[in-house]
């Protein structure tokens, strides 16, 4: 992963161990984030899976990881369209994805 695609994943979401407070977004999230995004956007299924497999970087167990955290979200709240379409393209996704 080079750099500048590091830099691109990392946002201000949870604190780094030892980091002084910085910041940091897991690849789980991002993916997670962006299902949702690409859930609500309606965009076709194919440019979207291309999207998260891109988000991603064919890490499986990133994507096992977002699914997990938005199948909690479900049992936790009421069920959300957005939710579940994210879960059917994570899903979808893992399918593709060399075990």
């Amino acid at each position: 992963m080079s750099l500048r695609r590091w830099d691109r994943d990392v946002a201000r979401v949870a604190p780094a161990p030892g980091s002084k407070g910085e910041w940091i977004m897991t690849t789980a999230d991002a993916v997670r984030d962006r299902a949702l995004s690409l859930a609500r956007s309606g965009m076709q299924r194919e440019d979207a899976l291309r999207d998260l497999q891109d988000c991603c970087g064919d890490r499986r167990v990133s994507v096992v990881r977002a699914r997990q955290q938005l199948a909690t979200a479900m049992d936790s709240e009421t069920e959300q369209p957005d939710q579940v379409r994210a879960i059917e393209l994570l899903d979808e996704l893992l399918g593709r994805l060399p075990a």
